[in-house]
């Protein structure tokens, strides 16, 4: 579907090219954008399991204490329940620039990020809970 979407703009945005000569390289940077995302998918993933997605999960939608534990997540209007594939954790987490992302570089970085906050979680978890179910879902 983001395929699809990163199509549709590129072929339909009016100020996707802005210059004659940049035609041929929005094209070679859509059509590398477009082989990183094919590995990116896992289609065994489309059927289940199914996550909730908060869809605004911003610092300014979270109350937290003293020690910065979360005390509370605000603003669940546009949460919704997706599958694996299409769940995707916020990006203000590393990497507010999202155009970046489609260079390997920049998303193997991103996603070391996220494995550092992957075993926070797991750690709190384990400390709070004594298992590991959401850090291992």
């Amino acid at each position: 579907m983001l395929l699809q979407i990163a199509d549709n703009a590129f072929a339909s945005g009016r100020n996707s090219v802005s210059e004659r000569d940049q035609g041929e390289d929005a094209l070679y940077h859509l059509y590398i954008f477009r082989e990183y995302a094919k590995g990116w998918m896992d289609c065994r993933l489309d059927q289940g399991p199914v996550v909730l997605v908060h869809s605004d999960l911003e610092p300014f939608n979270l109350i937290v204490k003293e020690h910065m534990d979360i005390a509370s997540v605000l603003a669940w209007e546009w949460s919704r329940v997706v599958t694996l594939q299409f769940f995707n954790p916020p990006l203000w987490l590393k990497n507010p620039d999202t155009t970046k992302l489609a260079w390997n570089f920049v998303f193997r970085d991103y996603l070391k990020s996220l494995d550092q906050l992957l075993e926070i979680v797991r750690t709190r978890e384990r400390e709070k809970y004594g298992n590991e179910l959401l850090s291992n879902e």
